[in-house]
């Protein structure tokens, strides 16, 4: 009898208080977050250059994005930060290539460090858009749904082709290389 009465909750007591206050700082920790400003290496231009054969590194000092170039048209993986396509657009540019020779621009998943800069990618290179199921709703909300980071807007951007996994971590789309449907 005694433990129930030590563990009862009445309103107004001191122990339904602090389980209130307890409730409301868990809520807090699990609210909707931003990342907050970005690390100055993310902006830090960096020189292009080949990892190999037909791939290249055209990202910033400490934001990874990839060139790959393939006869039936180019294909940039990842578009960064909102601030970073004139980065990109100008190491493609200092490699000696087209932007306009993008026609596939991809992103690893949908987070505003990301898929940020697709809009503005996608406008200068008319490329398509081929994103990952799961990450559709992100990327065309603007960053508004994603889960991690939904008070980081940038501008949507509209998806071209959605891709879907198959087993083993393979794709169903993009035919790279040597088929002309790319």
């Amino acid at each position: 009898m005694r433990l129930r009465k030590m563990f009862s909750l009445h309103p107004g007591s001191w122990r339904s208080r602090f389980c209130g206050c307890l409730l409301m700082t868990a809520t807090a920790f699990t609210a909707a977050q931003s990342y907050g400003p970005p690390s100055p290496l993310w902006t830090m231009p960096m020189a292009p250059f080949r990892i190999t054969d037909n791939i290249y590194y055209v990202g910033s000092r400490d934001l990874a994005s990839y060139l790959i170039v393939t006869p039936a048209g180019d294909i940039l993986i990842t578009s960064n930060l909102v601030t970073s396509p004139p980065q990109i657009l100008e190491s493609i540019r200092k490699l000696g290539i087209k932007p306009t020779d993008v026609k596939v621009l991809l992103i690893s998943h949908g987070h505003f460090d990301h898929d940020a800069g697709s809009a503005e990618l996608l406008k200068a290179t008319g490329a398509r858009y081929m994103v990952m199921d799961g990450d559709v709703p992100t990327v065309e909300s603007g960053g508004a749904k994603d889960f991690a980071y939904p008070d980081d807007h940038y501008p949507a951007a509209k998806v071209s082709r959605v891709l879907r996994p198959m087993a083993a971590g393979c794709f169903v789309e993009p035919r790279i290389g040597r088929y002309p449907s790319l």
